[in-house]
């Protein structure tokens, strides 16, 4: 039997490969954001797919996969959806060169007003115990930085939640419609919960010039410090996305894994054609590479 398809149901059929999510296919779609092609779209052309038999189950669509276990939801989507809101105002293009003048008078107010005895005599259990408070607020506000930057692409956020990525305790917002948007708005999106934790950075540095207490300028400089492992691009934190943007690769830790077992068959196999065909490829094998020596490192 034939059945006639227009070329979007063709492009989607050809899209298929058991590996993309649908939120992937709905992107590779409408990579721009200007026609109305999401995700609820192309699950609507699969199940008319699935009526028809030419595709046999959900199974051969996966959603989006989710790499945090045992997530629980500490504020709900509709929560988030009405503070976002009020949150956007940091991305009024206007005030970047103004926060960008904050950044650099922020270290140079670390390194003159704080003295290594003054870190050293910080370090106790008692402050550390009220560094904690501190430390979820700045974990929150990173989360909202996501929701907000999403918010103020036309977008609704999701829900706010808790998990274990790997072994790793982590917050977490639900950032779905983000593959609606274009690469601009993504990367505004991916370096937002970095860009809200240096504002918490530069609000605590502002208590400290009203008080002169530096147990807050401390604060400060622990919190500005610990946006720094969200850099990290071999794992799936902020880095990660921020890289995957860049290069137009989707799941690129996956991509690597499958151009390095390619290199492998071509060494077993020299008359092969090379699996290099652009500097993209030697970067994906230098990736994993670099991915597995530091995975070994630490353990």
């Amino acid at each position: 039997n034939r059945i006639k398809i227009n070329s979007i149901t063709k492009t989607l059929l050809e899209t298929i490969d058991g590996q993309k999510s649908i939120e992937e296919i709905s992107h590779i779609f409408n990579p721009t954001g200007i026609k109305n092609i999401d995700s609820k779209y192309v699950q609507s052309i699969i199940e008319n797919l699935q009526s028809f038999g030419i595709i046999k189950s959900n199974s051969d669509i996966p959603r989006k996969k989710t790499h945090i276990f045992f997530k629980i939801t500490l504020i709900p989507q509709r929560i988030v959806n009405n503070i976002s809101i009020y949150l956007t105002f940091p991305y009024i293009k206007q005030i970047y060169p103004f926060i960008i003048g904050c950044c650099t008078t922020l270290i140079v107010a670390y390194f003159t007003f704080l003295s290594k005895s003054d870190i050293y005599d910080f370090v106790s259990v008692n402050n550390l115990l009220l560094l904690l408070p501190f430390t979820y607020l700045s974990k929150i506000l990173h989360e909202f930085g996501h929701a907000s930057a999403l918010k103020n692409s036309g977008l609704e956020p999701g829900s706010i939640g808790f998990g274990f990525y790997l072994f790793i305790p982590v917050f977490f917002a639900d950032l779905n419609n983000s593959w609606k948007l274009n690469k601009q708005n993504r990367m505004l999106i991916n370096i937002g919960g970095m860009y809200f934790q240096f504002l918490f950075s530069l609000l605590l540095a502002i208590i400290f010039i009203v008080t002169q207490n530096k147990w807050f300028l401390i604060i400060s400089l622990y919190n500005t410090l610990s946006i720094l492992p969200n850099l990290n691009p071999f794992i799936r934190y902020d880095g990660y996305w921020i890289l995957t943007d860049l290069l137009k690769v989707n799941n690129l830790i996956k991509k690597s894994e499958q151009k390095f077992l390619d290199v492998i068959s071509w060494v077993k196999s020299p008359r092969r054609k090379p699996p290099f065909n652009s500097g993209l490829d030697y970067f994906l094998l230098a990736y994993f590479l670099v991915n597995k020596v530091l995975v070994f490192m630490i353990i």
